[in-house]
């Protein structure tokens, strides 16, 4: 089995989507997860989080913290125990030992500071990564809106999304096009409520402290029945099922508040537009969380 290797840069544990999506990928002994970095508020918190849901999914996975800010959401914190110890800051060196000899696809869902802040310190690892990224609206917007809006990630850090655009290393973006409905819910969701394996019930566990303590823009949904959006699981989707998404090579530009328009003086990404086969999607996701893809 060829094993897709991975450096996954990190926003957890504000939104629920990253929890998700990260669980998906531990859970797949198909992903070589080489690094786990953290980026946006408390890094080192978030670095603790990446370190139980990996344990929960028999994983112990480097975890490198980066650019941190001011703290503004820390929703998934009483899910850990005890103090919080403080992870590693060599983020460039981390990255670069990562990278190796390259290829390596960089799974991007969080604002793309560090990944600049990475191309910026080390040009010479823009040959050896490609990017597969949960972030920009081309045509369509949040769920709740009806045109294209400033999604977070882009909104976030502008400049930082338009310096790796112009980086040259080959972007994917998984934009709200395709990212901006994806649900967990009905039999499915109860599935992975009555399971006992160790991945499902981490991430069940750390979903209802997050809709318990959560305070931000995020729309909750009913926790007894539904996961709520989980938008950084459609660029795994994608990196398992290529053939699922329809996609276009687009100009992109993007403004100082985060918008993602298509624009001649832009900078070319291939961007996910549509895609088939929700139900093999949540199929792969279940196998994923409660072992049936390679565990017991």
């Amino acid at each position: 089995m060829n094993k897709i290797p991975l450096i996954i840069d990190t926003d957890i544990g504000s939104d629920i989507d990253d929890t998700w999506a990260l669980a998906a990928v531990f859970g797949d002994a198909a992903f070589d997860v080489r690094l786990v970095s953290t980026v946006w508020e408390d890094v080192h918190y978030k670095c603790a989080l990446v370190r139980k849901l990996a344990a929960a999914a028999g994983r112990s996975v480097p975890v490198v913290a980066g650019e941190a800010t001011p703290v503004q959401c820390s929703a998934q914190r009483a899910w850990l125990e005890g103090p919080v110890p403080a992870a590693p800051l060599d983020l460039e060196e981390a990255w670069e030992r990562a990278a190796g000899e390259g290829p390596v696809t960089v799974l991007a869902l969080g604002p793309m500071t560090n990944i600049a802040r990475v191309l910026r310190a080390r040009p010479q690892l823009a040959d050896k990564l490609r990017i597969v990224a949960m972030i920009g609206a081309v045509y369509k917007g949040y769920i709740n809106e009806s045109a294209p809006a400033a999604e977070c990630n882009a909104a976030l850090d502008p400049a930082a999304f338009r310096a790796v655009l112009q980086s040259g290393v080959p972007v994917t973006c998984a934009p709200l096009d395709v990212c901006r409905d994806y649900i967990v819910d009905g039999q499915d969701f109860a599935a992975l409520r009555a399971s006992r394996a160790p991945l499902a019930r981490a991430v069940l566990e750390n979903y209802a402290v997050w809709h318990r303590d959560y305070r931000g823009g995020a729309i909750k949904y009913p926790q007894e029945t539904s996961s709520g959006i989980l938008y950084d699981l459609l660029p795994v989707f994608y990196l398992k099922f290529p053939q699922a998404f329809c996609g276009r090579r687009l100009k992109l530009a993007v403004t100082d508040d985060g918008r993602t328009p298509v624009s001649e003086g832009g900078q070319e990404a291939y961007c996910l537009l549509s895609y088939e086969g929700r139900a093999a999607f949540t199929r792969y996701l279940t196998e994923s969380l409660t072992g049936g893809l390679h565990g017991e």
